[in-house]
């Protein structure tokens, strides 16, 4: 859908026979407005994934794509503002192993890459000291950071089918839910429709930045 922004106001694109745009109450749109933002989740996070192939040689992209994949993916099932989805009824009718393969994901993202909690990263300390020839014995203290490797074949399809089939449910949910609204306002008088209130946007301001909106 191709839409633009006056003065604050939605102008949705493509609809000559519209006379309006009326703003669903947040009873009636709140879980489609959810799928929405899982939605966006969940492509950008195929989109890193896809990105990951463009960069073959370079480690450091590679890194960042994968840590974004994953990060955009476990969102999506994460208590927020946002109605978040739920792995037994998402993943229900695939293999078992999808749950366990989501279980992975989930503690990659929660213990080890959003949060430093978990053996996947360690710092080794020491003391280089040397042979006892000089007026000082310790040449070099030292603090060595190992990160364990992630991003590898097995983690990579996981990840881009655990996507995709999340993605095809959000999408399917979307478009039950489109049908289950436009059943409600087609029941509902013209006029009364026309008297609702447009869609309104407003503009994040810098001291939102630690402010949760409603959930």
């Amino acid at each position: 859908m191709n839409f633009i922004f006056v003065d604050g106001r939605f102008e949705i694109l493509g609809f000559p026979d519209a006379v309006k745009t009326i703003a669903l109450t947040r009873q009636e749109g709140k879980f489609l407005a959810d799928l929405a933002l899982h939605q966006a989740d969940l492509e950008f996070a195929l989109n890193c994934l896809e990105g990951i192939n463009r960069h073959p040689t370079d480690a450091f992209i590679q890194q960042a794509l994968w840590r974004s994949a994953v990060t955009h993916f476990v969102k999506c099932f994460s208590s927020g503002a946002r109605r978040f989805l739920q792995p037994n009824q998402v993943l229900k009718g695939q293999p078992e192993v999808a749950l366990w393969a989501f279980n992975y994901i989930k503690e990659l993202r929660n213990k080890h890459l959003a949060h430093d909690d978990n053996s996947l990263s360690q710092s080794i300390s020491g003391a280089i000291i040397n042979n006892g020839k000089k007026e000082f014995k310790i040449e070099k203290i030292f603090a060595l950071p190992i990160h364990a490797e992630t991003l590898m074949a097995e983690n990579y399809s996981n990840l881009k089918l655990l996507c995709d089939v999340v993605l095809t449910w959000v999408v399917n949910q979307f478009d039950l839910e489109c049908d289950r609204i436009t059943a409600v306002l087609e029941k509902a008088n013209h006029n009364d429709l026309m008297r609702r209130s447009e869609p309104l946007f407003s503009i994040a301001k810098i001291e939102d930045i630690g402010i949760s909106r409603s959930a």
